[in-house]
């Protein structure tokens, strides 16, 4: 490890990402790709991101993290190391940073109500699961469908969905 960072910092080949992101110290950079900006235990830490974006899905990602959900900032191209610093700054001091640390906590708890049982998140997979079993009782039927005419076979998707949307909303 090199000198000047001993006592400062750890090298471990593994660390729980919740954990780290759940202390009030620890912020976000990422390149926004899908995993990190949606998947990410940021979003059920309350943690705003400072995204850098590099190729593909990165640049749409960091434009929602930044100016749609306004839950982090958005950098782009070369980077010079102060224009992190910036950023960091931003988000820690200024009013602008405030206000996207409120909307940060209070899309962490709308993920957290949505994963509880009955939470949305929660009776969509339900409803998935449901569907799932559905199907596979009826297989023989679909298959039945499918040799008949391919649009039934969407047809019947469609009303199982209607049904199950309608039934639980």
């Amino acid at each position: 490890m090199p000198k000047d960072i001993v006592g400062k910092g750890r090298i471990v080949k593994w660390a729980p990402l919740q954990v780290v992101l759940n202390h009030r110290a620890v912020g976000f950079l990422t390149h926004g790709g899908w995993n990190s900006t949606v998947e990410n235990p940021s979003l059920c830490e309350g943690v705003p991101m400072i995204c850098l974006p590099f190729i593909w899905d990165q640049m749409l990602n960091a434009r929602f993290v930044s100016e749609i959900w306004v839950v982090g900032m958005h950098l782009e191209g070369q980077i010079e190391r102060n224009e992190i610093e910036r950023a960091v700054r931003r988000l820690i001091l200024e009013t602008e940073g405030e206000a996207i640390r409120e909307k940060m906590e209070f899309l962490k708890e709308k993920v957290l109500r949505s994963v509880k049982e009955n939470g949305s998140a929660y009776r969509s997979l339900e409803y998935l699961i449901l569907i799932r079993y559905h199907l596979s009782i009826n297989y023989e039927c679909l298959l039945l469908l499918h040799k008949k005419n391919e649009c039934l076979l969407l047809f019947f998707f469609f009303c199982i969905l209607t049904c199950y949307s309608t039934n639980h909303i």
